[in-house]
């Protein structure tokens, strides 16, 4: 009877492994798909513009893509678990450089002059920047470093409107010239409009 049972298990088994081949309901499991990040810095963050799908590549490679500095001369102190610092980076990959420490300021118009009324705590994006002495940020020829033109505008944001032009170069408030020299009667020699 023993020798049986053995006969018996043993085709049980055959049995089992026949069917199980040839059964297309049991598969064989496929190990899963693994991404892996470049990590040159070696911070343990990796950078996700640089993948690598499928068996682990080795040293110098992470399954964390929130690097946002993965040079190898700079960004090891740099990522997603750093403390932001006053150094002109974005410490800690969140997309602000300097919060805490710098106020910034958008220019709008784009002169590299900034305007104080719309500030932030750190650079939230390449439009804001340290200066703050723009008087009108939607125009990039007047900030601080412009030269005053006879415009009615104050071009060099000095608080004065068109200093060191006179009625005599007959300009109008309007922004138009006469040939003939006639100017109107509310343009005085200091450059200060009355309406």
């Amino acid at each position: 009877m023993e020798r049986y049972e053995s006969y018996l298990s043993l085709a049980v088994i055959s049995a089992a492994i026949i069917f199980a081949g040839c059964n297309p309901e049991v598969a064989t499991p496929t190990p899963p798909v693994t991404t892996y990040y470049a990590d040159i810095d070696g911070d343990t963050f990796g950078d996700p513009a640089a993948e690598h799908i499928g068996d682990d590549p080795g040293t110098g490679w992470v399954t964390n893509n929130t690097d946002c500095d993965d040079d190898a001369s700079t960004g090891a102190a740099i990522n997603t678990a750093a403390s932001e610092v006053e150094n002109t980076l974005d410490d800690n990959c969140d997309g602000i450089i300097d919060e805490g420490f710098m106020t910034y300021y958008k220019d709008a118009d784009d002169d590299g002059f900034g305007n104080e009324l719309m500030s932030s705590d750190g650079k939230p994006d390449n439009t804001y920047i340290l200066d703050h002495s723009d008087c009108d940020d939607s125009n990039a020829s007047v900030n601080t470093a412009a030269t005053e033109v006879a415009n009615a505008i104050d071009d060099n944001c000095d608080g004065v409107i068109d200093e060191g032009f006179t009625a005599d170069d007959g300009f109008v408030d309007d922004g138009t010239y006469f040939d003939d020299g006639t100017y109107p009667d509310d343009f005085v020699d200091d450059g200060v409009y009355f309406d």
